[in-house]
């Protein structure tokens, strides 16, 4: 791990879709730093399902997010930013598959700008920031005291992972 990166003296790394806090030795290895691709608006939907959270919790627009990467989870300085909406009837699945393009796209004018000394860092604003835990299967379980537009927003943000669903009875139904 740790060693292997040492041996290939990167000038800068690169993280995207990394559920994981990287360790100060680790961010120290680069000169130029870490940056990291999150889909989201930061400081909004800090966490490893931004993607998920965005759509469950009902939000009209989203976006990716280029950051240096920092020892926290998600607070380090942004760089860049592009908003989308999502769409009335869009799930996760499809919403990440467009952020994937959007965030590539964004990374490469990243890089440009950092190459071309053009970047400006902008601290985040942690009395705005939203942090939403890990998916896990449980939270697909259908509250029918909920309104058709929450319990909607729960389907289309948990499809294809981890599914909604409810139980029958005995039965499970998906």
């Amino acid at each position: 791990g740790v060693a292997m990166l040492k041996s290939c003296a990167p000038d800068l790394c690169v993280t995207a879709a990394f559920g994981q806090l990287l360790s100060q030795e680790i961010l120290d290895i680069p000169p130029l730093g870490t940056v990291n691709v999150h889909s989201s608006l930061l400081p909004k939907h800090r966490g490893s399902a931004p993607i998920n959270w965005s759509v469950i919790m009902g939000d009209q627009v989203t976006g990716v997010t280029t950051m240096f990467t920092d020892k926290g989870m998600d607070t380090g300085d942004i760089l860049l930013m592009r908003e989308t909406p999502i769409g009335e009837k869009e799930n996760a699945g499809e919403l990440s598959d467009r952020l994937a393009v959007m965030g590539a796209e964004l990374l490469v004018e990243t890089l440009r700008q950092l190459e071309a000394g053009t970047l400006v860092r902008t601290p985040q604003n942690a009395d705005e920031a939203t942090y939403e835990p890990k998916m896990d299967k449980e939270l697909g379980r259908i509250d029918w005291t909920k309104s058709a537009r929450e319990i909607d927003c729960l389907v289309r943000g948990t499809t294809p992972w981890p599914g909604a669903f409810t139980t029958l009875g005995e039965q499970t139904v998906k």
